[in-house]
């Protein structure tokens, strides 16, 4: 929920629900595979779990909806946060 939330404050192109999602599933599914990869070699002992997957998927459509709201409400205090 936080990467989504600040990745939209940071870059104004991942202010899109399209490529918040897109931006969402690349990090995610990064994640999981660095993980399987890991426990593939004995490096660590974590696995490729679907339900992590999803679960942050749906942790970021949380911090993407806050981001919105928050946007609305304080429409021009959030722009001082705005970087570049």
């Amino acid at each position: 929920m936080p990467f989504s939330f600040f990745i939209s404050i940071l870059k104004e192109k991942y202010a899109h629900p399209r490529t918040n999602f897109i931006m969402l599933i690349k990090i995610s599914l990064s994640i999981e595979i660095l993980q399987l990869v890991t426990n593939y070699f004995y490096i660590g002992s974590r696995i490729f779990d679907i339900n992590d997957l999803i679960l942050n998927i749906f942790g970021g459509f949380c911090g993407y909806i806050i981001f919105t709201a928050i946007k609305k409400i304080f429409s021009k205090e959030i722009d001082i946060f705005r970087i570049g």
